[in-house]
């Protein structure tokens, strides 16, 4: 590896990380509420309180998908 590498070489690789850092989290960020969503109860979803971390934790959802559980269509 080259260890002296020039101040432009520097500033473009400290933008190139910043910049991918910044994709990864815009990439990432949406499955860590989902999660955070799918572990929260219903009032606390509704109320619009859950963010990245789960509020009220509960594992509802999964034991409904779990045992079987079924939805119901949308009624018109």
């Amino acid at each position: 590896m080259i260890y002296d590498k020039s101040m432009s070489r520097r500033v473009f690789l400290i933008i190139n990380y910043t910049i991918l850092l910044l994709i990864s989290l815009l990439c990432i960020l949406p499955f860590i509420n989902l999660l955070a969503v799918s572990f929260s109860s219903s009032a606390a979803v509704s109320a619009g309180s859950v963010t990245f971390w789960p509020v009220e934790f509960t594992t509802k959802a999964y034991e409904f998908a779990l045992t079987g559980g079924s939805f119901s269509p949308l009624s018109g």
